[in-house]
């Protein structure tokens, strides 16, 4: 690297490290797109089941970002997991909380076909 190359990623480490610790979202893992939504041709509402630890202004900022579409408003709805049976009666477990985001979208998005 140059000096001055050098100098500007020591410069931008000191400045994030400043900033304290920040919390990143990988989008293979966080949102999760639900396929069970309305037989339209057009969806003004999707629905997302996202990380519990996720709130709606960072929700509305990743969508817009990730997605490059405008978001109107951002609802959530938290759910406990079920309490599932272990197969052969040897107990109980329970499947992890998940939280559920409703985006409505200010213009209507057409979902991909299923059929390939």
């Amino acid at each position: 690297l140059s000096a001055t190359m050098a100098e500007k990623v020591v410069k931008a480490v000191a400045s994030a490290a400043r900033r304290g610790p920040q919390r990143l979202y990988f989008p293979n893992r966080i949102i999760q797109f639900m396929s069970n939504q309305e037989k339209k041709e057009e969806l003004d509402c999707v629905k997302f089941r996202v990380s519990p630890k996720m709130n709606k202004i960072e929700m509305k900022t990743w969508i817009e970002t990730a997605y490059d579409t405008p978001v109107k408003k951002v609802n959530t709805a938290n759910y406990e997991g079920k309490v599932v049976r272990r197969s052969g009666g040897k107990g109980y477990y329970k499947r992890p909380d998940y939280k559920v985001a409703y985006v409505y979208l200010e213009e209507p998005w057409t979902p991909p076909s299923g059929n390939k």
